[in-house]
């Protein structure tokens, strides 16, 4: 298969997948129900190049939260946007590590752990920002991680479906190519 080709199907659906993320601004009841997680732990698995598997999902989500911040009158930069970011650079990592033998049941593993690590460094991020209101002690963490809850099952559902759509594709484009080469 041509290394083009492939490279030019991941850029692809990562970039469809990030515009249904800004079209998703538009409907603020789905909070979480992103392809973010989905993508970074796509990345990771994809790309033959670790830089790569980071710094493109990375900027391209950072061009999509251009993009929402300008829809929504918001600043790019938040308090806990390292935190944000952090998250999706260590599923990004997980997915690296879990490349080898990757099938249909480590992937919905990954997806579910992706979910977990997200929900994890981003509420603490909340609670770490001093503006957030939390008390500063275990119980304002617990707090703030129980405030988070009814986002956390758009998380999950967003980074199910998403990981099931892109490497579903992915796995569809790459057989379909495959036999075409052989005829």
């Amino acid at each position: 298969m041509s290394k083009t080709k492939q490279f030019g199907f991941i850029l692809g659906l990562i970039i469809l997948a990030l515009a249904s993320r800004v079209l998703n601004a538009y409907v603020p009841f789905l909070g979480n129900f992103a392809p973010v997680t989905a993508i970074a732990l796509f990345g990771a698995v994809t790309f033959e190049k670790r830089w790569m598997s980071l710094v493109l999902p990375i900027s391209l989500m950072f061009i999509s939260d251009v993009i929402i911040a300008q829809i929504n009158g918001l600043s790019v930069i938040h308090h806990y946007t390292a935190f944000v970011y952090g998250a999706f650079m260590l599923v990004n990592v997980f997915g690296i590590f879990a490349k080898k033998n990757f099938g249909t049941a480590k992937m919905f593993g990954m997806s579910l752990a992706a979910s977990v690590v997200f929900f994890l460094v981003s509420n603490f991020g909340v609670w770490f920002d001093v503006q957030s209101g939390y008390a500063r002690s275990f119980q304002g963490l617990i707090d703030c991680y129980v405030m988070g809850l009814p986002f956390f099952q758009w998380t999950i559902l967003g980074d199910l479906l998403f990981t099931t759509v892109l490497f579903g594709a992915y796995n569809v484009f790459t057989r379909t190519l495959m036999q075409a080469e052989k005829q």
